[in-house]
């Protein structure tokens, strides 16, 4: 003899507790939730919405579960999603370009932990940003992002989600000053065609990374390096051999760069 499953439905507002293992379902904003006896459980359905661009683009945490960009034009400030989210609900927000990276920021209401929260789009180039809400805080914490490139080159494509990042090599162009976006990979590499200053930018704690510095057929080109911790308590001096390299190894550590260098490949 078959069961009956039951399912309770009506608005999100009506519903009431479920009992333990119960079914309801949400007939305005679509949800399927199951009972847990004191809360009601939200059961992912991946529901999405997608627009183009916004200045000022909104998620609706009632009828979102992924919310995507598909051709940001401008700068976004990303408001607070509208809804009444439960704790633990999750958040995908996929943002591409127009092919023009676009400046982003984001309400007080999404909080960023050893991840920072992206502050650009980088062309023609699918960022995902994850979220998980914290009832207790009424916060939407991040747990990371990942991007996936669509353009001709992938070069230096990676990944960090939730301080894990793939292991990647990009190639630096060489400027007077360099900024090394760790968001590009966890392996950089430059050939220094005349003296340089190093930046770092969006590192994660517990990375390690590595930075290969060669010279160009001059030889004797010098680096300044931002805060770092060496090994032995003094800084490297690099090979000065025209075209021989150094590799600099890094751990990012509670806020701090930990690094050694091995001279004269």
């Amino acid at each position: 003899m078959a069961n009956t499953i039951q399912i309770r439905r009506g608005s999100k507002a009506a519903l009431s507790t479920l009992a333990l293992a119960r079914f309801g379902f949400t007939t305005d904003t679509y949800q399927l939730y199951i009972g847990k006896g004191a809360e009601n459980i939200p059961i992912a359905l991946n529901r999405f919405t997608s627009i183009a661009s916004s200045a000022t683009p909104t998620p609706n945490c009632d009828t979102d579960d992924v919310y995507i960009i598909t051709a940001l034009a401008e700068a976004a400030t990303f408001g607070a999603p509208t809804g009444t989210p439960v704790n633990g609900q999750k958040l995908i927000i996929r943002i591409t370009d127009d092919g023009v990276g676009r400046a982003l920021s984001w309400n007080a209401i999404y909080r960023a932990g050893a991840v920072a929260l992206p502050n650009t789009t980088e062309g023609l180039v699918a960022l995902y940003c994850g979220f998980i809400y914290d009832a207790g805080d009424a916060k939407w914490d991040f747990l990371g992002s990942d991007i996936s490139a669509h353009a001709a080159s992938t070069t230096g494509v990676h990944g960090v989600v939730a301080g894990i990042m793939e292991a990647a090599e990009y190639a630096l162009t060489y400027a007077a000053n360099i900024e090394i976006n760790w968001n590009n990979g966890s392996t950089q590499y430059v050939v220094l065609t005349g003296n340089t200053t190093f930046t770092f930018v969006n590192p994660v704690n517990g990375q390690v990374y590595r930075i290969r510095v060669t010279q160009d057929a001059t030889g004797s080109r010098t680096v300044t390096w931002p805060t770092i911790t060496w090994a032995g308590g003094s800084v490297p001096t690099l090979t000065t051999t025209a075209n021989k390299s150094d590799i600099i190894t890094l751990l990012y550590s509670n806020g701090i760069y930990y690094a050694d260098c091995v001279n004269n490949f």
